[in-house]
């Protein structure tokens, strides 16, 4: 049975300074994207090479997601210092990697660093949080890592011009910096790292599928949005103020949902998102270049950035504090898993069926994802069992 958590553990001090170490790492990776990138076309390699090192980043999540509730178990909050210095030292280390084998390593040891951090933070975060505000200690969490990424971007995108090894020296400073805040965090619970798990956990299944349709769409929308904005006349200043002022939205939208959440139910709230973003995805093939483009994109990505926060929150409304650190690391090998795929399939469709394509790609993923839900409850079957291949020892 799930205890319920001690609201004095949802300190805001704790959260602020949690939401603090987020907005750190997220600042050296909204650095390392796109500045690795060019880089690496700056030094005469192929989009081939550069698409496969920008996915073995996503890969050392993967690999070091399997590890990190056992290290978790081992280290308590001392894993949060661990990735942080890794993924530091790498982002840092990415202009002297001096070939494909050093550009390569560092990647994956940044990704690895990456998913040490975040898994460990979002436990924290999951465990401490008061039970009557989970969902909007997550849009708190997820506010922190939108602003940490897009800081990240713009300012190494325009000290890149100017210093480009520098550039990298600074996103990779500020993520360490956070390594000085790791000892006024607060400590993860006695029993999320004594108490023994069960063979096998299971994992709301709206929740694991929230998370895999969220890095389905942002990925996809990431890399492939911009293209499609520009097959419609759109230019490029122009589609990049749209997309700030995207952003811009999806940040100030993350606490009310957040908020409603906490109040109606995670799952509900969950679900009017699913629908939401459905009905906005087949809109836009429709809408030119009129205002209601703006509007329906605006909407996709506020109710879409609400998938990631809420299906953790999930994670801690329905499992006992033994699992959470194992669930959460599923949790973001999923997201990445999304991630990966997601421009493997929307490419090539685009390039066969037309821009438009990418969104009846994205509808597809949203509505299957609602669709095995709605199965899963009329069936009345579990989804998303997870084996105890990381037992959480004393």
């Amino acid at each position: 049975m799930v205890q319920p958590m001690n609201p004095a553990r949802g300190s805001s001090r704790g959260l602020w300074l949690l939401c603090l170490c987020c907005g750190c790492w997220a600042f050296g990776f909204g650095l390392e994207c796109p500045l690795a990138s060019r880089w690496l076309q700056d030094a005469g390699r192929s989009e081939s090479l550069i698409g496969l090192n920008t996915a073995t980043h996503f890969f050392g999540v993967v690999l070091a997601g399997l590890l990190t509730p056992s290290i978790i178990a081992r280290s308590g909050r001392v894993s949060i210092f661990i990735g942080l210095l890794l993924s530091g030292l790498s982002v840092a280390a990415f202009p002297w990697g001096n070939g494909p084998f050093g550009w390569f390593t560092l990647r994956l040891l940044a990704g690895a660093g990456g998913a040490i951090a975040m898994i460990a933070l979002e436990s924290l975060i999951n465990l401490r949080s008061n039970a009557l505000r989970r969902a909007r200690d997550f849009a708190f969490y997820a506010s922190s890592v939108g602003i940490g990424f897009a800081l990240g971007s713009f300012v190494g995108l325009h000290l890149f011009a100017f210093e480009p090894r520098l550039s990298f020296v600074l996103g990779g400073g500020v993520t360490l910096a956070a390594c000085l805040v790791v000892p006024f965090l607060p400590a993860f619970p006695k029993q999320a790292i004594t108490e023994a798990s069960p063979s096998l956990i299971r994992a709301p299944f709206l929740s694991l599928g929230s998370a895999w349709c969220q890095g389905f769409l942002e990925a996809g929308m990431l890399a492939l949005l911009p293209l499609y904005l520009r097959a419609i006349g759109l230019q490029d200043g122009a589609s990049g103020t749209l997309l700030g002022g995207i952003l811009i939205g999806v940040l100030v939208f993350q606490v009310p949902i957040g908020w409603l959440a906490d109040r109606l139910g995670r799952e509900r709230v969950l679900l009017v998102c699913y629908v939401v973003v459905a009905v906005g995805l087949a809109a836009v093939p429709f809408v030119g270049q009129s205002a209601g483009l703006s509007i329906a994109l605006l909407v996709i990505g506020i109710f879409s950035g609400a998938f990631y926060p809420l299906g953790l929150a999930l994670l801690g409304e329905r499992l006992p504090a033994s699992d959470v650190a194992r669930a959460n690391a599923l949790y973001l090998s999923v997201n990445c898993t999304g991630s990966l795929i997601s421009p493997l399939i929307s490419g090539p469709l685009m390039e066969r069926y037309g821009p438009q394509s990418m969104f009846w790609t994205a509808e597809a993923a949203v509505l299957g994802v609602m669709l095995m839900w709605v199965v899963a409850r009329r069936r009345n079957r579990p989804i998303g069992e997870i084996p105890n291949t990381n037992r959480i020892a004393a």
